[in-house]
């Protein structure tokens, strides 16, 4: 018989303005507890986007996971990841730190606006940093 997973990690996916962020807090508000993580905080002062940088994005990664890495430690339930998610190597590391200390790993996607009535112009005004995947 296994170990029972009582903890929770939650990956979001979804595209960039798809409203991944208000999902996120919509869970930890509907837990009454846990942690949301982005990628996107790392760029982030005061709860605003400020100096967002291609070229930062490796590095942005590497703090996110770390940040969740001590919230699995520190047995944070939920643990929210709001990142777009949409590739199997961005989620992979979160679902190896989750599975291999006892988490219930969850994928929730996020709808898609259909693309007939979507162009990058009007994507561009959602996500909080203006730059296309």
């Amino acid at each position: 018989m296994g170990r029972k997973r009582t903890r929770h990690i939650i990956i979001l996916r979804g595209l960039p303005g798809s409203g991944k962020t208000a999902r996120a807090s919509e869970i930890v508000e509907m837990y009454g507890s846990g942690e949301a993580f982005s990628t996107d905080d790392y760029f982030r002062v005061n709860g605003k986007m400020v100096g967002f940088h291609k070229r930062d994005l490796h590095n942005a990664h590497v703090w996110n996971r770390n940040r969740v890495l001590q919230a699995i430690r520190r047995k944070v339930h939920p643990i929210v990841i709001d990142n777009t998610n949409l590739r199997k190597w961005e989620m992979w590391p979160y679902v190896r730190m989750a599975f291999r200390r006892g988490y219930w790993i969850e994928f929730e996607d996020i709808p898609v606006i259909p693309l007939e009535i979507l162009d990058s112009s009007l994507l561009s005004m959602f996500t909080s940093h203006n730059y296309l995947y």
